[in-house]
């Protein structure tokens, strides 16, 4: 299990976001995307429409087969009602 690296500033920029999300792969990523999905209740096809994405980008996403970047992570982590930073620190301890 990777160590937490500072996901709970507010203020983190690209770059640190990008040592921070590169120290975990991207399934792990994946899984925490998928999990929040899933505790809201909400369809992959729901989840990507509220940050205009495909249902097939999404899940590809879920699966690890892409890492998000910054930006997209935190309009899908707002498509799921939480912080991108929760969804660092939930892929740090899957």
């Amino acid at each position: 299990m990777a160590t937490m690296k500072n996901v709970h500033s507010s203020d983190m920029n690209e770059d640190e976001f990008e040592i921070s999300i590169n120290q975990l792969d991207a399934k792990s990523v994946g899984n925490a995307i998928r999990w929040f999905r899933e505790e809201a209740g909400l369809t992959r096809h729901d989840a990507a429409r509220r940050c205009m994405k495909t249902a097939q980008k999404w899940r590809q996403y879920e699966l690890g087969l892409l890492r998000p970047r910054l930006e997209t992570l935190k309009h899908m982590a707002a498509a799921v009602g939480v912080t991108y930073e929760q969804i660092l620190q939930r892929a740090y301890e899957l």
